[in-house]
């Protein structure tokens, strides 16, 4: 699926999850329903259902998807002091094993890192060492012909660059990529749409890397 699909699922069922009682019968989905409600805007909730994972006699949630759920949370505005965005990232990195969920880490570390918010010491060594293998990569011009539009005030070239670059999913490219493209929308004061755009970038609404 894509995310536009993802976000429309996820609002339309978003009344109905957050009738749901957190609890044992509950805690396995917990990620699943707190990556549903940050589809929905309603990260609160996301953070209700993240802390709501783990019972006693129950089956917990994947602990490396709770903690891409909480790090999604910071990247869609939530609490992201040097407190909260280093609890969250410690948490990652310890709960990231295989290749495919350390470029998950990587990525969303990026997409932060992209919008201003600063991954600690430990989330940069993982950066570092993590090879971006499975998105498409853009070719440098292409990249910096977006930059330079957007240094012209070229608005609407930036945007439909964009467009064309991402095709609906923009987890499709590559990360270093992704931050010069954010960079390029918030020179052009359009810092909502890069806010948003990271966020689906970051992939919160594919399905888990394990």
């Amino acid at each position: 699926g894509t995310a536009a699909r993802f976000v429309a699922t996820s609002r339309l069922l978003h009344s109905d999850i957050e009738r749901l009682r957190k609890g044992p019968e509950t805690a396995e989905y917990a990620a699943l329903f707190a990556r549903s409600s940050i589809a929905a805007g309603n990260l609160q909730a996301a953070g209700h259902w993240t802390s709501a994972y783990e019972y006693e006699g129950a089956k917990p949630a994947d602990p490396f998807e709770i903690a891409i759920a909480d790090a999604t949370i910071i990247l869609g505005g939530g609490d992201n002091s040097p407190a909260s965005v280093r609890a969250v990232a410690q948490r990652l990195v310890a709960n990231s094993e295989t290749p495919e969920e350390l470029q998950t880490a990587a990525r969303i570390f990026t997409m932060w890192t992209g919008l201003g918010i600063t991954p600690p010491p430990s989330a940069r060594k993982l950066m570092f060492t993590v090879t971006d293998t499975e998105a498409d990569g853009l070719s440098s011009s292409q990249v910096f012909a977006v930059k330079a539009a957007a240094d012209a005030d070229a608005a609407g070239e930036v945007i439909l660059s964009l467009l064309g670059f991402t095709k609906g999913d923009p987890t499709q490219i590559r990360a270093a990529d992704m931050v010069v493209l954010l960079s390029a929308l918030d020179e052009i004061g359009a810092r909502e749409e890069a806010a948003a755009l990271a966020l689906e970038a970051a992939g919160y609404w594919k399905t888990s890397a394990r």
